[in-house]
């Protein structure tokens, strides 16, 4: 992607989503614990703390530690992923060097308080300001979409709210069955017509959805649009994303925000390579 912003405007945005907590005025992180095993836990307890203070509204849900590319091992750098409720999809990532006194909190993007929009993160993937970034940086804003992509593909299908799986979510599914419980059948009858139809669109849906998210790995990000929602139609199978699903709850914005996480996500990937 290439932008038309300034570089002030471009450090500008960067301060806002890379939030430095120092956590030391004396000594090292490495200097602060007793083994290196226990940098990580120290570094995201440290971060738990400075999101109850920023933000007292939000739960700590969980955490998670993320494996450092072999790229990255020689810079001593852990990164974690911070979980918090209500806002389950938009995890914070944090990322410490061995040798700093500051860990990094990276802002997640949205709409919610302490998140940024996501279109201010597209900046990150111009090339133009390749200099005014790490490896690391690009590597821990990498990790931010893609926890992100984890727990909002998680949501969709496990979701009580958003599961794509659900009948009432899946048009020709409501409408089958309506048309079972108006027949003279008994409850048996009904109940194994309601199961067999309810197997059979969560396979269907199973099927776009996989055909999504291949548009979406494969970069083709047009056709994934026009496949979930395009004036022109884009047709799989003689469906698409927004005639097989209702849009209850926001389900199709909840499937286009993938195109933006997607299309950042692997514009980081190419800026990280390409500071190798």
């Amino acid at each position: 992607m290439q932008s038309s912003i300034s570089r002030t405007e471009f450090r500008k945005i960067k301060a806002s989503i890379f939030k430095p907590i120092q956590i030391s005025y004396t000594h090292p992180i490495n200097k602060l614990v007793d083994t290196p095993a226990k940098i990580e836990p120290f570094i995201t307890l440290k971060a738990v703390h400075a999101l109850k203070a920023l933000y007292p509204e939000l739960e700590i849900t969980d955490y998670s530690y993320h494996k450092t590319p072999a790229q990255l091992q020689s810079y001593g750098v852990h990164i974690a992923s911070i979980y918090t409720r209500p806002e389950s999809n938009h995890p914070f990532v944090i990322y410490a060097l061995d040798t700093d006194k500051y860990i990094y909190l990276i802002k997640p993007f949205g709409k919610g308080r302490g998140q940024v929009s996501i279109n201010d993160y597209s900046v990150f993937t111009d090339p133009k300001f390749q200099d005014e970034m790490t490896i690391i940086e690009y590597y821990a804003l990498f990790v931010l979409f893609a926890e992100s992509v984890k727990v909002r593909r998680a949501e969709l299908i496990d979701s009580r709210d958003y599961s794509l799986f659900k009948c009432t979510n899946i048009k020709q599914c409501k409408l089958k069955y309506k048309q079972i419980e108006r027949q003279p059948w008994t409850i048996d009858k009904k109940l194994a017509e309601l199961q067999h139809w309810k197997l059979y669109y969560e396979k269907k849906a199973i099927t776009l959805l996989s055909k999504y998210f291949t548009l979406l790995e494969s970069k083709d990000y047009f056709e994934a649009h026009l496949f979930l929602k395009g004036k022109y139609s884009k047709y799989f199978g003689k469906q698409r994303l927004d005639t097989f699903f209702v849009d209850t709850a926001g389900i199709i914005g909840h499937l286009e925000i993938f195109i933006s996480i997607y299309e950042i996500m692997y514009g980081l990937i190419d800026r990280f390579k390409a500071g190798l």
